[in-house]
């Protein structure tokens, strides 16, 4: 459990569904520019 990062390292759910939608609206926005 040494190596391991503490709990508080991970973020919480709201901050990864966050980061998910993020990358999925700049994909998003890619493809928009592109096609």
């Amino acid at each position: 459990m040494v190596n391991g990062p503490p709990a508080q390292a991970q973020p919480p759910r709201a901050e990864l569904i966050h980061m998910v939608w993020n990358r999925g609206a700049e994909n998003f926005r890619l493809r928009h520019i592109f096609y």
